[in-house]
């Protein structure tokens, strides 16, 4: 004799689980689930998923359930309802709220252009569409303290960029000289504490020779006293005292003194 009964098809099994959702059996859809189902698969009149009834029929365990097993918070039915949608209509307040928390969209719209508030207003749910504009609102607050965060790191990145900027401004002061087809570049680094010499061909031509001096090494100090004005006017702050700090001042003669 041949029995009957064998193991059910994808298609069953599919079934199956959004009547179990519907009926609000938590344990008949973890067997389904485990057994392959799609979690979401749609049908029936309306078209829903398994968490579209869930949340339709109120059976928030359900909707929690299938959430974690990775339902598609967003899938909609032939209306284009979201669960959330679904829930607001059939007045389930708390699975409201948990979808929400999740990440439903409150901006999706449905078939007929109606995002889930407007089908609150539609359906005259009062208290849904107080429970939707109060979560807008938190949601446009949050984004509004995120992009504060991030104008203020902005801000703050391009202070330090300027800051450097301007130190390094400050501490690389460049002189320039043409001597015939060459040129010569005096480069005073206040934070080294030595100039460059370079030579190069024309105005910007390769460098043909380079000498390195210490600042405190420098017998005629008359460019570096021009360096040391145009770097105080940039906002530098060293002194000759600080490139040579062991040197003794000198004393003036007094008037009538011995020569």
């Amino acid at each position: 004799m041949f029995g009957f009964g064998g193991p059910d098809t994808p298609e069953q099994r599919d079934k199956k689980l959004r009547k179990a959702a519907k009926r609000g059996d938590a344990a008949e859809i973890t067997r389904l689930l485990d057994a392959g189902a799609d979690i979401n698969s749609a049908g029936g009149f309306w078209g829903n998923t398994a968490l579209g009834w869930a949340a339709d029929q109120g059976h928030i365990h359900c909707v929690r359930l299938l959430l974690e097993r990775g339902a598609k918070i967003d899938a909609t039915n032939s209306l284009g309802w979201s669960p959330l949608v679904n829930a607001i209509v059939s007045n389930r307040g708390e699975i409201v709220d948990l979808l929400l928390e999740k990440g439903a969209s409150i901006t999706l719209k449905d078939g007929s252009g109606r995002t889930p508030l407007d089908n609150a207003v539609n359906y005259k749910m009062k208290e849904m569409a107080a429970r939707l504009s109060r979560h807008a609102a938190k949601l446009a607050a949050e984004r509004e303290a995120r992009q504060r965060a991030r104008d203020e790191v902005l801000r703050r990145a391009q202070e330090e960029a300027d800051r450097r900027a301007s130190q390094e401004y400050a501490n690389v002061v460049v002189f320039k000289q043409r001597a015939g087809d060459h040129t010569l570049e005096d480069v005073f680094n206040f934070v080294s504490l030595e100039r460059l010499t370079l030579v190069r061909k024309g105005d910007d031509g390769p460098v043909e020779t380079m000498t390195r001096q210490n600042m405190a090494d420098m017998d005629n100090r008359t460019m570096l006293k021009k360096a040391l004005a145009e770097h105080a006017k940039r906002g530098g702050t060293l002194t000759e005292k600080d490139i040579f700090p062991d040197e003794k001042p000198r004393i003036a003669r007094l008037p009538g003194g011995p020569a």
